[in-house]
């Protein structure tokens, strides 16, 4: 048997992962003028559109990281948590990498590799989502950790694409 988590420890994360990633950085980095001087996409996000589409991201997937956390050892298991950790060391560190340093590549290669470590975490997910029930099942039990990476996978493949953009033409 193993610990069982509470939905107010991610409230606590997400709070201290925040800091580090996004407020710490706002100290030190004027984020808006970072971002308004670089040459952009035509279609590239407001700035406020980031805080809005992280909060909704973050929130989900913490959702499914309790949902794993508190679910039966697997190796799936084991592997979504090991992806979820690096995962979230990235997202702490790519506004110090992108904004903090002003280097083009790090709008893209934090970005990126989020990319796939998600694409990762969805299989592992799906790995436990389907080990004793159908996939269809979870969709309908509302209790799916795949689709906790829902929005996440969508952002990331905007942000990737933008991020490409910001590298080759800054």
């Amino acid at each position: 048997m193993h610990k069982h988590y509470h939905y107010w420890q991610a409230i606590i994360f997400y709070i201290l992962i925040n800091l580090i990633a996004g407020y710490g950085i706002t100290l030190f980095v004027d984020i808006k003028a970072v971002y308004s001087i670089l040459n952009l996409p035509s279609w590239a996000p407001a700035t406020w559109v980031f805080g809005v589409a992280w909060t909704i991201n973050n929130i989900l997937v913490l959702i499914g990281n309790i949902w794993t956390l508190n679910s039966p050892v697997s190796h799936a298991r084991t592997m979504l948590i090991r992806l979820q950790i690096i995962s979230w060391i990235n997202y702490a560190v790519f506004q110090w990498l992108s904004f903090g340093t002003g280097i083009p590549a790090m709008f893209f290669w934090p970005t990126f590799s989020m990319l796939l470590l998600t694409i990762a975490s969805m299989y592992y997910a799906y790995k436990l989502d389907t080990k004793e029930q159908p996939f269809i099942k979870t969709l309908t039990s509302s209790r799916s950790i795949t689709l906790t990476f829902s929005t996440l996978i969508i952002w990331l493949c905007i942000a990737s694409v933008l991020g490409f953009y910001i590298m080759m033409n800054n």
